[in-house]
């Protein structure tokens, strides 16, 4: 049976081949693929008057063009201070509420340390990570 079939599309495979009249074409594929930026991470809330909070974050861009990580989070009293090492990038968070982290060119992806110091805290404090393009 298998040699049956086999001979009989080469069979089917020769006539059609000497009929043929060559064909010249092509054709062209493109897509479009939209520039998605993302930070993910574990939820980051402190609390207590002092300590050290560990973490990761998933950190994803396949764009060409730069973009920062910012920090959304709750205005600091005078007294309180809070470190944020994100990649290795160390950064005091701002007073106002507003900090940015770090600042990226080029396609990333990939999971990165966060390490969150913090002194002098009078409530508890929840961090909350954006990316922003620039």
């Amino acid at each position: 049976m298998y040699r049956l079939v086999v001979c009989s599309l080469a069979a089917c495979a020769l006539s059609t081949s000497v009929n043929a009249e060559p064909v010249a074409s092509s054709f062209r594929v493109a897509a479009v693929v939209p520039e998605v930026c993302h930070v993910s991470a574990s939820d980051l809330y402190i609390s207590g008057s002092a300590g050290i909070f560990r973490g990761e974050v998933l950190e994803m861009c396949n764009g060409s063009g730069g973009y920062a990580i910012v920090a959304s989070h709750r205005a600091l009293d005078e007294q309180e201070q809070v470190n944020f090492e994100f990649a290795g990038v160390h950064r005091s968070l701002e007073a106002n509420g507003s900090s940015e982290i770090a600042k990226r060119t080029g396609a990333r992806y990939g999971v990165r340390e966060v390490n969150v110091t913090y002194n002098s805290l009078r409530t508890p404090l929840a961090i909350t990570l954006t990316v922003t393009p620039f």
